[in-house]
């Protein structure tokens, strides 16, 4: 009975999750999506937030919706060509993820180069998944990540091999950068992620 228990809660926890998610899209785009239909991935300890990457919304799209909604600043203007064909996961299709439910970049990986995370086979965050993951949580909570440190969005690259990264500068501005792909520094984190080609590994 425990575990019938167990499984009816967590099923009610993903739907209220999706819900959460579509409303955010109406939040942030005015649009109203259906994400019923959408496969899950299975989700790990520690990883209990959700959020759903729509199909053709690339970073472009989601700093011009962060833009609506706090100051921001960007080094290269068409982040979309950026880093197109460069992500672990692509905008090519709808699809969801688990990441850890905190403001702060995963402490977990601190020091760690966006070259040491490919090679231990941990997937992490893109830059277009950071930037909806800053929107939904500021929609959430009137507050940015990243207060103290940056993410590293070491699930993508720019043109160049270079790795995106996304920060706060006083308190307020998001600001869209890039680091070397062998910087590793204590402030400097990616984001761990749990996504369906990973479980499918």
């Amino acid at each position: 009975m425990g575990e019938e228990i167990r499984k009816i809660l967590q099923v009610d926890y993903v739907q209220s999750s999706v819900a959460i998610q579509q409303d955010r899209y109406k939040q942030a785009f005015r649009v109203k999506l259906d994400f019923s239909g959408i496969e899950i991935p299975p989700s790990q300890p520690g990883f209990d937030r959700l959020i759903i990457m729509q199909q053709g919304y690339g970073p472009n799209k989601y700093y011009e919706a962060s833009e609506r909604q706090f100051p921001c600043s960007r080094e290269i203007e068409d982040l979309d060509n950026a880093v197109k064909g460069r992500n672990e996961r692509e905008w090519n299709k709808t699809y969801a993820i688990w990441v850890r439910n905190r403001r702060e970049a995963d402490c977990e990986l601190k020091n760690m180069s966006a070259v040491a995370t490919k090679e231990k086979g941990i997937q992490t965050m893109t830059l277009a998944e950071r930037l909806w993951l800053g929107i939904d949580w500021f929609l959430e909570k009137k507050e940015h990540l990243d207060e103290k440190n940056n993410t590293y969005c070491s699930g993508s690259r720019y043109f160049n091999g270079n790795v995106p990264s996304v920060a706060l500068a006083n308190r307020k501005l998001l600001r869209v950068s890039w680091n070397l792909p062998r910087a590793a520094y204590p402030w400097l984190r990616a984001r761990a992620v749990v996504s369906l080609a990973e479980c499918h590994s």
